[in-house]
């Protein structure tokens, strides 16, 4: 049985995957929120584009197709759709260390978190106070949640 230190200084090192999984599951969210966003404006503004060059109103259409064209450009650049599938996948290989991590050295559970951090893709920063808050609420002590400033707050609201 580890001692009381030891215990406490495991629970860290699990928190701090748990803190990981809460980030990657955010981040992919938002990312797919995003695909999903760029992929109706594309729809509606393919479907704009037609209607008005049906109706041959030549400034509608092309706004319609400048919209379009942006959406798609933005698709290409932003490729939020990749993002929200790497998020997941490395959220999962935080799920399965989370699984074990109580069974595990503290050491053990800080290396392979390194390896997963590694390995997973960037994410959005100002995410990171979201998911702290998340994780300090969960672990019941909402008093070490942090004020969010506007730009967090929309992106925890797009997430």
């Amino acid at each position: 049985m580890p001692t009381t230190s030891a215990t406490r200084e495991l629970g860290a090192a699990v928190s701090d995957v748990r803190y990981a999984v809460i980030y990657g599951e955010l981040n992919e969210r938002f990312w797919t929120r995003i695909d999903t966003a760029l992929s109706l404006v594309s729809a509606i503004g393919g479907s704009a584009a037609v209607a008005t060059f049906l109706a041959q109103s030549n400034l509608a259409n092309a706004v319609a197709g400048a919209v379009l064209a942006l959406a798609g450009v933005l698709g290409l650049v932003l490729r939020p759709g990749q993002k929200a599938s790497q998020f997941r996948e490395a959220r999962i290989g935080y799920l399965n260390l989370l699984g074990r991590a109580w069974s595990m050295q503290v050491g053990e559970v800080d290396a392979e978190r390194a390896r997963l951090e590694a390995a997973a893709p960037i994410g959005l920063d100002g995410l990171g106070p979201v998911a702290w808050n998340r994780l300090v609420i969960q672990l019941g002590d909402e008093d070490r949640a942090q004020g969010l400033t506007t730009w967090q707050s929309v992106l925890a609201w797009i997430a």
